[in-house]
């Protein structure tokens, strides 16, 4: 076992499964000497966003190819209109749906060049399409003049991998959690990262509807040394339809708690392995999580 953060990992209770072999340290000193949350190193980042002061992202955001408020003045009134930020209208709803699409784009990404900075419009604005393209061809929905409506679904995600020469197995919640958990540990540790789908549909509906208050479990930005191991931040996502992708493990084991590190967003977050399980068991049949595991 090696941790490059840490030089007594076991005695402080602190194991750690990435990508790269690295470790964790939940603050560090930036370069303006502030205390700041670690940011792996182990997978992909994006620079030069256009319109984005932030310099590095890690990973994608399907936000990123949504569609742009403009307003101008026109006989004295103030109009409102939509720009696009790409021509094809097949990418018109990737901003609200395009999850599944930067996991898989971002994972491909890394399995063929491993830990690598992409600027964006030289590189990865391209190499998402291209993942796009060969995603949705496998619905059989859109033409050429259409808008993509539907998010991608798990099992298109893994034809893909398996066209681009990775072969992989879907697993899924319900039968054996621990076994779930060897094997998103053990695909990490031969450096293989893990593209994990939640969804419930209930949850689904609820969101549709508003009524956002109970659906997921939480994803969180931040984790600190406390005196009874480690403590999320205030800071939360929900996590209940949505991909995200697995770039890491750390199991504190002073207070026996599993936080898994995953890419979304263009950030890093945690979340609680016990908490996926008890959400997956709570809400039954209406919740599945899918991890598709690269063999």
């Amino acid at each position: 076992y090696f941790d490059q953060y840490d030089s007594k990992p076991l005695k402080n209770c602190i194991e750690t499964y990435d990508l790269g072999g690295g470790g964790f340290n939940p603050m560090i000193t930036n370069d303006l000497g502030l205390l700041s949350p670690y940011k792996d190193e182990g997978y992909i980042h994006v620079e030069n966003v256009p319109g984005y002061s932030k310099t590095s992202f890690y990973g994608g955001d399907q936000s990123w190819f949504g569609t742009n408020k403009e307003s101008i003045e026109f006989g004295g009134k103030n109009i409102e209109y939509t720009t696009y930020r790409f021509k094809d209208k097949k990418y018109y709803i990737i901003e609200e749906g395009g999850c599944g699409l930067i996991a898989l784009n971002d994972v491909l990404l890394y399995l063929k060049n491993g830990e690598r900075k992409y600027d964006f419009s030289l590189e990865y604005e391209d190499a998402f399409f291209s993942a796009a393209d060969e995603c949705y061809n496998y619905l059989g929905l859109f033409g050429d003049s259409q808008i993509a409506v539907a998010p991608v679904l798990i099992s298109n995600v893994s034809e893909v991998l398996e066209d681009e020469g990775y072969k992989n197995q879907i697993i899924k919640t319900g039968v054996n959690e621990d076994r779930m958990f060897k094997k998103i540990a053990n695909s990490l540790c031969n450096g293989n990262p893990v593209i994990l789908n939640q969804f419930d549909t209930k949850d689904f509906l609820d969101y549709l509807s508003d009524d956002k208050q109970d659906s997921g479990y939480y994803l969180y930005q931040v984790l600190t040394t406390g005196a009874n191991g480690l403590k999320p931040s205030n800071s939360s996502e929900r996590m209940f339809a949505h991909y995200v992708t697995i770039t890491g493990i750390i199991k504190d084991n002073e207070v026996g708690n599993i936080w898994v590190r995953v890419q979304s967003w263009g950030d890093q977050y945690y979340f609680l392995y016990s908490d996926f399980v008890k959400y997956n068991s709570w809400t039954n049949v209406d919740s599945v999580g899918s991890a598709i595991i690269i063999n």
